[in-house]
Formats: C-alpha cells, sequence, structure tokens
C-alpha cells in the first residue's frame, strides 16, 4: 500500500526548500556579505561556500520529496533533513547563547528548530 506525505510534512518541506533556497544561495554566492549580515565573522569564505551547497542540496531534496509525495520515497531525505536541520539549531542556539553570536542568528536558528523538530514528529508518526 503506497502511503502519501502529510500536511505537515508537505509545509516542513516547502519552508526547507524556501529557507534552503535564500541561505543557500546567500551562502554560496555572497558568503562575505551573508555572514556580515548575520553578524559573524567569516575567515573561510570556501568553508562559507560549502555550507551553501549543502544548503541548496538540502532544498533540492525537499523540493524532490514534494514532488514525489510518496512515504517510501521520501523517508531518507526526511531522515537527512532532520538530523541537519536539529544539529544546525543546536550549534546556532549555542552560538547565541554561550559564543556571543549576534541575534541576528535567532530566526535561522528558530526555522531550523522548528523544521528539524517538526519532521522528527512527522517521521515518529509515521513509525507508530
Amino acid at each position: 500500500m503506497e502511503t502519501k506525505i502529510s500536511r505537515l510534512h508537505r509545509g516542513l518541506l516547502w519552508l526547507q526548500t524556501i529557507t534552503g533556497i535564500v541561505f543557500g544561495l546567500a551562502y554560496y554566492f555572497v558568503p562575505g556579505p551573508a555572514n556580515t549580515l548575520l553578524g559573524m565573522e567569516a575567515p573561510d569564505l570556501v568553508a562559507m561556500r560549502t555550507i551553501g551547497g549543502f544548503l541548496l542540496g538540502a532544498a533540492v531534496g525537499a523540493w524532490a520529496a514534494l514532488r514525489s509525495g510518496k512515504w517510501d520515497e521520501v523517508r531518507i531525505v526526511t531522515l537527512y533533513l532532520i538530523a541537519w536541520n536539529i544539529l544546525n539549531s543546536l550549534a546556532l542556539f549555542y552560538g547565541i547563547l554561550f559564543a556571543g553570536k549576534s541575534l541576528a542568528l535567532l530566526p535561522n536558528a528558530i526555522l531550523t528548530a522548528i523544521v528539524g523538530f517538526g519532521l522528527a514528529f512527522v517521521y515518529l508518526q509515521r513509525r507508530r
């Protein structure tokens, strides 16, 4: 029996696609100004471009999952997005709370937490 993804799953994938494109393009094409806008230093622009590439890859994966809409085909992408977003949000919150990073990172931290923990909730609901 083929099952479709839920509306919540679809909404979270849209959020991942949009934020992945915005931040991915910014980090890939203009990493220095993008980090300056967020109040961070960008000592290694190659590393920032690599992160931009990962974000664009996550956006493409989320978009492909949206196009498929079948749980069996999007399960692996969902697991990747859970890991990426939860680890990213934890690092961002740590930077804000303990490493003195700019509060301009707070929207990014909140978005990654919503997507990561939301997709984890969707995945755990599907596993029952």
